[in-house]
């Protein structure tokens, strides 16, 4: 019924077993003994052929498929796919370690407070206008005048929902 050739072997040390069967049908593939558009044998057919659990068969054909040699249709198995004109590259199936990193925010944090202050940004998170959308000198003076007649209240923090003199004020100036 299928043409597998049984007679290939599945490579030892090769990186984990499901991955090796895997190889033994995509070398199938390449060499045209399972044709584009040809039904692969059953999971369990697979499990007996190659002496691996349905797990292991299962999981070459799933790892099979992510690399596009083959497809599942439902209901129906698995198929071989048509060639693709430029393969994808595989992944190194051994895990890398990686140098330790210092994780935390600081770095991110940095990068944000730093382009608050360039022109191409725009700082969507924060409520604030535009530098230039607000009267900056008249602002700096009246906040100068404040801090010589009433020096106590620079060092103050207004709590939510802030100052009711100045909500009235803002209020009664709003649109």
């Amino acid at each position: 019924m299928h043409r597998f050739q049984s007679d290939l072997v599945v490579q030892p040390d090769a990186g984990p077993l499901y991955v090796r069967v895997g190889h033994t049908l995509k070398t199938q593939i390449r060499q045209g003994v399972l044709k584009p558009g040809e039904k692969l044998p059953s999971i369990r057919f697979l499990s007996e052929q190659q002496q691996v659990s349905i797990s292991t068969a299962l999981q070459a054909y799933l790892w099979l498929e992510n690399g596009g040699w083959i497809e599942a249709r439902p209901r129906s198995g698995f198929y071989v796919c048509k060639p693709k004109v430029t393969p994808l590259p595989e992944p190194d199936s051994a895990s890398q370690a990686g140098e330790p990193a210092e994780a935390g925010i600081a770095k991110l944090m940095r990068e944000i407070m730093g382009s608050a202050h360039q022109s191409a940004s725009i700082p969507f998170g924060t409520a604030t206008p535009g530098s230039e959308l607000l009267p900056s000198r008249k602002l700096a003076s009246i906040l100068g005048r404040i801090t010589r007649v009433m020096p106590e209240e620079i060092a103050r923090y207004e709590f939510p929902p802030g100052y009711e003199p100045l909500r009235r004020q803002i209020a009664r100036r709003s649109p």
